[in-house]
């Protein structure tokens, strides 16, 4: 033996790169790259591989899962927010509609087939098949939290409460030729999306469907804390548990969300993404929003391209999160330069959870945990009525640091990540003051960092 190892790994752009190191250099390499873990306060590209126009990301837990087709199906995996990517693009069989996460594993589908990986994709088997009548094929997967649903091109939805051993088939019953493009379920309400036609809802756990598309046609469906979101050619409307109507849930979006092409919905924590498109600016844009959807804040879009060509297919999933990043897939035609996944630190100020059904009997704000902490630490108070909540952090000499809440918030338990990377030029070891202002009452407490 001659105390040097080569190996190979896969860069940012998908190529590969040969290296050889001595043993201590390739331990000391190791231990750096255990810790790798980069915070972005902005977007930042962390990958050129081109998946083509049908490319997607998905997270499950925090390994980031990104596919689509490009000469050829693909699929790469990362662990590490995008430093390093492993290329699982030969374990799969062949180019995955949908790619899922549920309980803990990934599930996907392709024409009939129902597939399963235990390993963040590295290795994958048949779970099922399913058969169509008049043909068509397996377009998408999604849950309602205990149950996972399959859903087809065609009118055909399969359930499984089993964690995919075993899936019953549910028929929208409708007379005419249409050609399913979105589905969501809550409960035993169902939504299901028909391109030229709009939504479909029924009430029965899939028995009887009733075409719901008043005031506005509903071209995709996502569903959320046991309500539906609906997305429009003019913005998002949502559909609450126990109501048959559509009600307009675009404020804050500009115009009110007219001509603002609503493409995909994700929640992370308490907090819901937005991805839309703006018909006549032709650019995308991402929102945000920390109660449930009813208003939204623009987010900066500093470093990512203007124009994103995937956002314009049907049903585009581009942002997807983890515990400490959203990522987007951004597609531009001819422009290798753009094509590739970003990320984004998901801000302190997105709030992480936030429990309506206990209401507490006082405003109250919790010790940080942990304390102290290196880099992050999570707070928590509680609400007992709809308040205007400001929660800001401070120095022992009274600077704000910065401000993590300000805004009208409804009662509940909320929890949310403060992150000292965020703020490198201003925050060092050291103790701090978080104030919490809920109304009239102001409470605080101190926290440490020790880096």
């Amino acid at each position: 033996m001659n105390g040097f190892h080569s190996f190979r790994y896969f860069n940012q752009s998908g190529q590969h790169r040969h290296y050889s190191f001595s043993v201590l250099s390739l331990l000391s390499f190791l231990f750096i790259l255990l810790f790798i873990n980069p915070a972005f306060s902005q977007w930042q590209k962390i990958s050129s591989i081109d998946a083509g126009i049908s490319g997607r990301v998905t997270c499950n837990g925090n390994a980031l899962i990104y596919h689509g087709y490009n000469n050829g199906a693909i699929l790469f995996e990362s662990d590490n927010n995008g430093s390093s990517w492993n290329d699982y693009s030969e374990s799969i069989p062949d180019n995955f509609s949908d790619v899922y996460s549920f309980n803990d594993s990934l599930y996907a589908v392709w024409l009939d087939g129902i597939f399963i990986s235990s390993d963040n994709g590295k290795s994958w088997h048949m779970k099922a098949t399913v058969t169509f009548d008049g043909g068509g094929a397996l377009l998408g997967l999604t849950s309602d939290g205990s149950s996972l649903y399959a859903w087809s091109n065609r009118k055909a939805i399969y359930k499984s409460a089993d964690h995919g051993e075993n899936w019953d088939e549910i028929i929208v019953n409708d007379d005419r030729e249409i050609l399913m493009v979105d589905f969501a379920a809550v409960g035993d309400r169902y939504a299901a999306v028909f391109a030229g036609v709009g939504v479909l809802i029924s009430d029965d756990a899939g028995l009887t469907w009733e075409e719901n598309n008043n005031p506005i046609a509903i071209t995709g469906v996502d569903a959320d804390n046991g309500n539906l979101l609906g997305l429009t050619y003019s913005g998002v409307y949502r559909m609450n548990s126990g109501s048959d109507e559509w009600v307009i849930s675009s404020s804050g979006l500009p115009d009110n969300g007219l001509y603002k092409i609503a493409k995909q919905i994700i929640r992370k924590n308490n907090v819901l993404y937005l991805l839309y498109y703006d018909l006549f600016a032709g650019t995308s844009h991402l929102c945000k929003s920390a109660d449930q959807g009813y208003n939204w804040t623009a987010m900066d879009l500093t470093g990512l391209p203007a124009k994103n060509s995937a956002s314009l297919s049907g049903y585009p999933y581009l942002i997807t999160a983890n515990s400490t990043h959203l990522f987007y897939y951004n597609y531009t035609t001819n422009d290798s330069l753009n094509t590739g996944v970003y990320a984004l630190s998901i801000p302190a100020t997105d709030i992480a959870e936030n429990n309506p059904a206990y209401l507490p009997a006082k405003v109250s704000l919790e010790q940080n945990y942990p304390n102290p902490f290196n880099p992050s630490t999570t707070i928590s108070f509680y609400l007992a009525s709809a308040e205007y909540v400001s929660l800001n952090v401070y120095n022992l000499k009274g600077q704000k640091i910065t401000e993590l809440i300000n805004q009208s918030m409804m009662p509940g338990h909320y929890t949310l990540a403060f992150t000292s990377t965020n703020f490198p030029s201003v925050i060092s070891s050291g103790i701090y003051i978080y104030r919490l202002q809920a109304g009239n009452i102001v409470l605080t407490k101190k926290m440490s960092l020790i880096k």
